[in-house]
């Protein structure tokens, strides 16, 4: 999925510069088709967290552009007791590498472009709503700018790709959607049935 993103939002780069965007096919690892699940304010959170409790016997990151939501997954991650380390800004990178065993955490929650340079068993991207990813605002012909980022950060998926949206999905999650397998307005019993869990 993450394959169409470069091609619908070419990078813009000079004549001499070639951009090489890895196929899908040459890929060492094959994990199931990415899915999309449409979420609601009052639900998101409790969706993101519900499927990190079910996927405790791997690495998962929860990565998204909005604040907001990461804030809210922190703080009610912390509530939960659930041990996770942030990798928001490039001197939390360090700090990381720093403490050495916090590398083997079983969940990162991190900003898209932070996790470039990591694999996990299981990458939940959240919000790829309108109005979040592309941000309001971002002149069109910079669009591939955020699609690149998006794109590195789906592609530290090892195994499993979850998406998430509230309303309007953004456009470029619109761009992946043939190659996503898409779920609007289901409960969380359908959910888990949909990630093969019981």
């Amino acid at each position: 999925a993450a394959y169409n993103l470069p091609q619908a939002f070419p990078p813009k780069v000079d004549e001499e510069e070639v951009v090489d965007v890895l196929r899908p096919d040459l890929s060492i690892y094959e994990g199931g088709r990415p899915v999309a699940f449409e979420c609601t304010p009052g639900n998101h959170l409790r969706r993101i967290l519900e499927i990190v409790q079910l996927r405790r016997s791997g690495r998962t990151a929860i990565v998204s552009e909005n604040d907001r939501l990461l804030a809210d997954i922190r703080r009610e991650a912390s509530r939960l007791g659930m041990q996770f380390h942030e990798l928001l800004r490039n001197e939390d990178l360090d700090l990381w590498r720093d403490q050495g065993s916090s590398l083997a955490a079983h969940l990162v929650i991190s900003r898209l472009e932070a996790v470039k340079g990591f694999e996990f068993d299981t990458l939940i991207a959240c919000d790829l709503s309108q109005g979040v990813i592309p941000r309001a605002g971002t002149p069109e012909e910079e669009h591939w700018r955020q699609a690149a980022i998006l794109y590195t950060a789906l592609t530290r998926a090892r195994d499993e790709l979850i998406l998430t949206y509230g309303g309007e999905p953004s456009r470029f999650l619109s761009a992946m959607l043939p190659d996503v397998e898409l779920h609007e307005g289901i409960d969380e019993k359908a959910i888990l049935q949909i990630l093969a869990i019981t």
